[in-house]
């Protein structure tokens, strides 16, 4: 019996019914056996009774005579006679739950305690604090006001949409340091997503300004900016270096730890300006080797399988379908009666709504990445990239000529064969 592991467990329901399991398993079973022995319809209710979201992280808390179950997420509830529940602790180590952001598209299913020591510890926690499909509420000020939620790397397009006046590229902007504001500002740079909250405190004489990231935060670089601030005269002061924050979008709040700078001495490096202009510049530093940018050389499976069989580019939604199930870009579709890997299937309006669901969990190379291009995103922005990548094609700016390559070689083809042409180069 030492290699086995028996325990009755009370599981409980949304809905109030908590029926009892009792599970005897052999220590040396894999998380996919113990999955597979438990009904998925099973695994998938039992839910935190405060946040909603599964009961995998620890610790479990059970509370008297109530049916409310708690998980590692939530406040403990004192005043309910909160009980650990060890025995239901023990046999979810070895079940593969799935991330509290399911419903928002992750697809992960992972383990609330890694036994094995090859591997990290408490993986679904790490997970969930970095996963892409985390819920982004929007900055906008006053927090609440607007009910938008969405994925962080959509806040630039909503901001854009809806707030306007508060959504820029790079951030600057004219700023009054006469009356007491607050606002927060989305803006994009460095290929990431920022909210700048401002806000001019008169009556302290000071300017609070602080930058944070609303993507999850990356292991292999470090963001910080400086804010400076400019007068028409072109008179410049530059604050020192600040890092960007990370955290959640509802946390956007600021307080008397936020960086501040001192009015006066705003004006008076500036001379005593007519007019304050404001701008913030990320800097990035990396801190680790940048990971490999896959290519279309690269033995990976994933990327083999979205490879559009007519253009040889990596698929991006709305993926197109033909009868017999075979995908292609949806942007071929016009050009096609039957399906065009060759099967002679109607195409029809079919879509390829699972394939288009894995594509948010894949971060694409750029179809450039052969001419020295190294950034990679989702599938929502990796075509805006494309369209603009300057190490992509260019054709010749001499009409007769068919010549086209990259955009940096285009100075040395101009001077090679169109020196006649040619009055003036920088």
């Amino acid at each position: 019996m030492e290699n086995r592991i028996e325990s009755e467990v009370r599981l409980t329901f949304v809905g109030g019914k908590s029926p009892w399991y009792k599970f005897v398993f052999h220590k040396d079973f894999s998380s996919k056996q113990l999955t597979n022995m438990i009904p998925r319809h099973v695994i998938d209710s039992l839910k935190c009774g405060l946040c909603k979201s599964g009961l995998s992280i620890f610790p479990i808390h059970s509370y008297g005579n109530n049916d409310m179950v708690t998980c590692g997420r939530c406040p403990l509830q004192n005043d309910f006679l909160p009980q650990r529940e060890h025995l239901y602790e023990e046999l979810a180590k070895y079940i593969e739950f799935s991330c509290r952001y399911e419903n928002l598209g992750c697809i992960e299913k992972l383990k609330p305690d890694e036994l094995d020591k090859k591997l990290k510890p408490d993986e679904l926690e790490k997970h969930e604090k970095i996963c892409q499909h985390k819920p982004c509420l929007c900055p906008i000020l006053p927090l609440g006001e607007c009910q938008w939620q969405g994925n962080y790397r959509d806040l630039h397009e909503h901001s854009s949409d809806s707030h306007p006046t508060y959504t820029f590229g790079t951030l600057e902007l004219e700023i009054d340091m006469v009356t007491a504001h607050e606002e927060n500002y989305v803006f994009r740079q460095a290929d990431q997503t920022f909210v700048a909250q401002l806000k001019c405190d008169t009556e302290n004489s000071k300017f609070y300004c602080n930058v944070i990231c609303s993507e999850v935060e990356s292991k292999s670089k470090k963001l910080s900016y400086n804010a400076r601030f400019l007068d028409k005269k072109s008179d410049d002061y530059v604050c020192k270096e600040y890092s960007v924050q990370f955290c959640d979008v509802s946390k956007f709040v600021i307080n008397e730890n936020t960086t501040s700078v001192n009015i006066n001495d705003i004006i008076l490096n500036l001379n005593e300006p007519t007019c304050v202009i404001f701008k913030l510049d990320i800097n990035v530093k990396i801190t680790t080797p940048p990971k490999q940018v896959l290519t279309v050389d690269d033995d990976n499976v994933l990327l083999k399988i979205i490879e559009c069989p007519v253009c040889f580019e990596y698929m991006v939604p709305p993926i197109a379908q033909c009868l017999a199930g075979h995908s292609f870009c949806g942007s071929h579709k016009e050009q096609f009666n039957i399906c065009p890997a060759g099967c002679q299937s109607a195409i029809g309006e079919t879509r390829n709504y699972s394939l288009e669901s894995m594509t948010g969990s894949i971060e694409y190379p750029c179809k450039f990445n052969k001419h020295g291009c190294s950034y990679s995103s989702n599938a929502k922005q990796i075509k805006d990239h494309e369209n603009s990548c300057l190490c992509g094609p260019v054709k010749c700016i001499v009409d007769s000529c068919n010549w086209e390559n990259k955009f940096s070689d285009l100075k040395v083809h101009l001077l090679d064969q169109h020196k006649d042409n040619i009055l003036e180069l920088d």
